[in-house]
């Protein structure tokens, strides 16, 4: 479901329906749906990390560290499906840390 969906899409309740299994028994043995993510996919870091870590240089050098981190994990063993499931799943997560950016550089 993630890949299908991406991870904003997919529900916890979706999941569970889609395996057969109770939805108290995903949350019981996975947690939250983040944990359950990063189970599923056995990656050895959080990716709602990654945005802090690519704009923490702030937005002087972004594109370097964005295709840096990109290549990275395309070249790692979790490779194109993880990259897939973050790209699907960018508007859920994927922004600029408010804590990070410029209060001249802020949105309104």
């Amino acid at each position: 479901m993630f890949r299908r969906d991406g991870f904003a899409a997919a529900s916890v309740r979706g999941i569970a329906r889609e395996a057969g299994v109770d939805q108290a028994l995903v949350h019981r043995y996975f947690g939250t749906k983040r944990d359950l993510l990063l189970a599923v996919v056995r990656i050895d870091f959080d990716p709602t990390t990654l945005p802090a870590l690519i704009v923490s240089g702030g937005r002087e050098g972004v594109g370097v560290r964005v295709m840096s981190t990109v290549t990275a994990l395309w070249e790692s063993p979790m490779g194109a499906s993880l990259l897939a499931s973050i790209r699907r799943s960018r508007g859920s997560w994927w922004s600029w840390p408010s804590s990070s950016t410029p209060r001249s550089s802020r949105r309104p």
